[in-house]
């Protein structure tokens, strides 16, 4: 039976060959394209639509259209069904014929969705596009184009986590409509991802792949503090991006990353202590806490805080009135991270004091 990996490793222009698709082949500044004749989604047929050749994203540029997509769409446009079964049987009538070839390669930068070799990603579009527009979910939000591209952040419209059950045999999980998150290990490989719903209606808002590392052993945005003096430890995704925003051209010295949730794992060499003694191995020194200002994670604050002063790091704890960084002008992000409170015993005993903590 055909799978994800299949369909991203599929040979588009023997595909296109095979279901006797006209195209014609061109260069572009991305690599080689394909030239379609006919939109599959508008019908235009004056060869307004062009493909990545070994990335499988494409535009059809008439006017009445402008389609993005991506391989998964462009097939499923072309057989004409909604249908992820319809996709998998012509890919395997495809197989059955042709057997596994390889895409072909071209002198460009790796794409994001095939960096990893141990997993596969849904097929998403990475961010800005080459013409500098952005996800407008993203744009609301406040994320530049710079931060979109820092953090490789990318739009899944339609696309499929496929893995393997502990009871045997496959598992899908949805990830369409998402803003794909690629989440990387302290040496810089992608070894998970999340999935933001932009919709507002779908079950989980934030959605990570089945079977995959777990969130605990790891910290967002901690590659790029390998060699940092000063860390940020903020809760989620969207905290990194916008206090890294709120530091940009500011002179702040600090690396902002993310633990995923208002507790640091310990007490085993996976442990999200153990990432941040690796980075104390390169330089680190100093970890500013920028959970929320409610009383719990003060409380979760200082708890984690005093834990990792045994390691002897300097702590601070940053005091955000009431909110997310996310959710603040990045001029109070800098504020509460200038007005930290180095952590002592007196300083917990205070914070306890004030919000009524045991």
């Amino acid at each position: 039976m055909a799978t994800i990996e299949d369909l991203q490793e599929l040979d588009l222009t023997s595909w296109l060959e095979w279901m006797g698709v006209d195209y014609r082949r061109t260069t572009g500044s991305h690599g080689v394209q394909l030239n379609l004749r006919e939109c599959p989604f508008c019908g235009n047929d004056r060869w307004k639509v062009y493909v990545n050749e070994e990335s499988g994203l494409g535009n059809c540029f008439h006017g009445d259209c402008e389609r993005k997509f991506n391989k998964y769409q462009l097939i499923k446009a072309t057989l004409k069904t909604e249908s992820f079964k319809d996709v998998m049987e012509n890919l395997n009538q495809y197989l059955e014929i042709h057997g596994w070839k390889p895409k072909v390669e071209a002198p460009k930068k790796e794409n994001i969705v095939n960096e990893s070799k141990s997993f596969n990603m849904p097929n998403f579009i990475p961010l800005p596009m080459d013409d500098g527009r952005n996800l407008e979910y993203l744009v609301k939000r406040g994320i530049t184009n710079e931060a979109t591209r820092y953090f490789e952040l990318g739009y899944c419209d339609d696309g499929y986590f496929q893995f393997k059950k502990p009871e045997g045999g496959l598992g899908y999980q949805d990830f369409s409509k998402r803003v794909v998150i690629p989440v990387r290990d302290i040496d810089g490989k992608v070894v998970t991802f999340q999935g933001r719903d932009i919709t507002g209606t779908a079950e989980k808002k934030y959605l990570f792949p089945s079977g995959r590392n777990s969130t605990g052993t790891l910290f967002y945005n901690g590659h790029n503090a390998v060699g940092a003096k000063s860390v940020v430890i903020c809760e989620g995704v969207f905290d990194v991006i916008a206090t890294w925003m709120a530091f940009q051209g500011q002179n702040i010295d600090a690396i902002p990353i993310g633990s995923f949730g208002k507790h640091i794992s310990k007490n085993n060499s996976d442990s999200q202590v153990a990432y941040l003694l690796k980075l104390k191995e390169k330089g680190l020194q100093s970890i500013t806490f920028m959970w929320d200002g409610e009383a719990q994670a003060i409380k979760d604050a200082c708890n984690s805080a005093l834990e990792l002063q045994k390691y002897g790091f300097s702590v601070r704890i940053a005091i955000l009135p009431g909110k997310d960084p996310n959710e603040l002008p990045a001029s109070i992000v800098r504020m509460c991270f200038w007005n930290a409170l180095t952590v002592n015993t007196r300083t917990v005993m205070a914070l306890k004091l004030k919000y009524s903590l045991k």
